[in-house]
């Protein structure tokens, strides 16, 4: 590898849910995430950075032919989205691209499951039809 290696993976907060119609999408994203946070283990060693980035919802076609609603305030471009990546070249860790993404976050770490399957679900009610 070159002087000053780095590694950017772009997951999802869909790791911390359990949605319906999500049963290939979360764990695929949920296993980029703990792939990444391994790597980082076994190159901590060396001078590589490796950055999760959990960009959130994007204006992309997958949403659209998933059937997924677009909640204006939850979505990036994904120009946005790489504008952010490139920002955090030279940092490592975990990152959290949006307010939403945080609270999600938050969420599952504080909160007993059923309450985040609660309010996950009543997120779906009001949004999907």
């Amino acid at each position: 590898m070159g002087p000053n290696p780095r590694v950017q993976v772009i997951t999802s907060h869909s790791n911390e849910l359990r949605v319906p119609n999500f049963s290939t999408y979360a764990p695929a994203k949920t296993f980029a995430t703990l792939w990444a946070q391994t790597l980082a283990l076994e190159l901590r060693s060396t001078n590589t950075k490796i950055s999760i980035i959990c960009a959130g919802a994007m204006d992309t076609e997958f949403g659209s032919r998933a059937g997924i609603p677009k909640m204006v305030s939850a979505i990036a471009s994904p120009d946005q989205i790489a504008e952010k990546c490139i920002a955090r070249l030279d940092s490592a860790g975990t990152f959290y691209l949006s307010l939403y993404d945080k609270l999600i976050w938050a969420m599952s770490r504080y909160l007993p499951r059923f309450i985040i399957d609660f309010l996950v679900s009543r997120i779906q009610a009001r949004y999907v039809q």
